[in-house]
């Protein structure tokens, strides 16, 4: 006959339980697992797949308003050149993308990231402070006169 499966599943600390011996004559020894299993499916969505699905579902949009309206994806394209140059440099550019470390690919993303943040960053920044002196100073005058 079939052997008994009920006991080889679970560890001989669970089966020597009070809880597991009073649901054995019922077989519902799995109800022990089931308040962890439940909490890490709940965890599992509140934390990782709500907040995912939130951006998901925010760039789509985002990328839906940009083609309707005509406008080009160009911080796509300033951060295909910048990983493809930042390829280039650390000397993977014959490697497969299969072979990549997730590690690598997120201390890339967040190197060019920092790239695109300085090169375009300190220009309007430098803009930005150029405009507000040149408004201030034009107030300035317009209150004096």
């Amino acid at each position: 006959m079939w052997p008994d499966l009920k006991h080889f599943y679970v560890p001989r600390s669970v089966r020597s339980s009070q809880a597991y011996i009073s649901n054995t004559a019922t077989g519902s020894y799995i109800t022990l697992m089931s308040p962890f299993i439940l909490n890490a499916i709940f965890r599992e969505l509140i934390l990782i797949g709500i907040p995912v699905v939130v951006g998901v579902r925010a760039g789509w949009l985002w990328w839906e308003e940009t083609a309707r309206r005509g406008e080009k994806r160009a911080p796509l394209l300033w951060q295909t050149v910048a990983r493809a140059i930042k390829v280039y440099l650390d000397g993977n550019w014959n490697v497969a993308i299969a072979n990549f470390t997730l590690d690598y690919v997120v201390g890339s993303m967040v190197l060019i990231l920092e790239w695109l943040l300085v090169i375009f960053g300190i220009p309007v920044t430098i803009g930005v402070i150029w405009w507000i002196r040149h408004e201030t100073r034009k107030h300035v005058s317009e209150i004096t006169s």
